[in-house]
């Protein structure tokens, strides 16, 4: 998104299944309070919308969390992330395609 021709926040939509999840939602920090990340988050389900999707998921960051319960979001579950560093080498797959 924009904001007087500067690129001042983003957002992934993902469609499939009847389900539109919006992620990666984020505002430049020294634009976060202006409602960008909201606006962010409507116009992706927005869009998800005019395409005929009613149900939408996200996962949300801890600071985001007030934003997205304000739009009507609620807790459906929790887990935590894990991100592997490759410092190992993965495992070898073995079984059946």
């Amino acid at each position: 998104g924009s904001l007087d021709g500067e690129t001042v926040g983003a957002s992934r939509l993902f469609m499939g299944a009847g389900v539109a999840g919006v992620y990666a939602v984020g505002t430049l920090p020294k634009k976060r309070r202006q409602g960008i990340g909201t606006a962010m988050t409507l116009a992706a389900l927005g869009e998800a919308r005019r395409l005929g999707y009613r149900i939408g998921v996200l996962r949300a960051a801890e600071m985001a969390l007030g934003i997205y319960r304000r739009l009507g979001f609620t807790d459906f579950c929790r887990f935590g992330v894990y991100e592997w560093q490759g410092k190992t080498e993965a495992p070898e797959v073995v079984g059946k395609a």
